[in-house]
C-alpha cells in the first residue's frame, strides 16, 4: 500500500481546488505486505480522515493510493468485492 502526497479534508473547496478545512496535507507513506503499523495523535489530527481516504470512504483531495502498485482512488462502490477485502483488511 503507498500514499503519495495525501492531501483531504472538509467543505467547499476554494479557488485552489483544496478544501477549506485541510485535516491532511502532503501524506506519503508505504507499507510493505505483513507490515502493521499504528497510527496515534491528538483529537482532529486526521487518523480517522486518513484511513477513511485509504478504504475509499472518503476522496482525498489531493494525491494518490496505489495498491499492489495499482491506483485505487475513485468510486470504491465499483470495485470488486475481493478487491475491497485486500484493501480494507
Amino acid at each position: 500500500l503507498e500514499v503519495r502526497d495525501l492531501s483531504a479534508g472538509y467543505g467547499p473547496r476554494g479557488s485552489d481546488g483544496y478544501p477549506k478545512i485541510r485535516i491532511l496535507e502532503d501524506i506519503n507513506l508505504r507499507l510493505w505486505k505483513g507490515q502493521a503499523i499504528g497510527i496515534i495523535g491528538e483529537s482532529g489530527s486526521g487518523k480517522t480522515t486518513l484511513a477513511h481516504a485509504i478504504a475509499g470512504l472518503n476522496a482525498p483531495s489531493h494525491g494518490h493510493i496505489l495498491f499492489n502498485g495499482h491506483y485505487i482512488s475513485g468510486d470504491m462502490q465499483k470495485r470488486p468485492d475481493n478487491e475491497l477485502r485486500r484493501i480494507q483488511y
